[in-house]
């Protein structure tokens, strides 16, 4: 949501800066001004609106609280080595 809001940005400082040296006309600067405000403001409510239900999501969940009537699965043993061993060898790759 970040992204779109500093392309909004972006063009609304183009677009300012365009007008400066006459070359846009006046009357068209404002009214791409005007929408790029309203569309800066509406992308900046999402955001919060966003942020807000984020910041109320509980921090950590419990596998049983999160498979509320499911059974938890646990995964053999020699899957779950086989994982480690893919892991180990990514990381090793990196370094």
């Amino acid at each position: 949501m970040r992204t779109p809001l500093g392309k909004l940005r972006g063009s609304y400082a183009a677009i300012t800066l365009d007008a400066r040296p006459r070359r846009l006309p006046r009357t068209e600067a404002k009214k791409a001004k005007e929408k790029l405000r309203t569309e800066i403001a509406q992308a900046k409510a999402r955001l919060e609106k966003l942020q807000a239900q984020h910041h109320a999501l509980p921090r950590r969940v419990s596998v049983a609280e999160a498979q509320k009537g499911q059974a938890v699965v646990k995964r053999s043993t020699e899957r779950k080595h086989l994982t480690n061993v893919v892991k180990n060898a990514r990381l090793s790759d990196r370094e």
